[in-house]
């Protein structure tokens, strides 16, 4: 399963696991100006397309979008 993980509780960053290349991707701004940015370069990296994607995980910690 292809599983894409989502952190908004501090750095913001996405990362792609359970195929057959994973990536982690730390970004560098706010989570609206950067989120995005995180989420495409990781996909890149794997090769893959969202639609790919058969999971979204999530943060619950202390952040702005909790």
């Amino acid at each position: 399963m292809i599983v894409l993980g989502i952190i908004t509780s501090g750095p913001v960053g996405a990362a792609i696991v359970g195929g057959p290349r994973e990536a982690a991707i730390a970004g560098t701004g706010q989570a609206l100006s950067s989120l995005l940015d995180c989420i495409t370069a990781a996909l890149g990296e794997t090769e893959l397309a969202l639609a790919d994607v058969q999971g979204v995980a999530v943060c619950t910690g202390p952040g702005s979008f909790t």
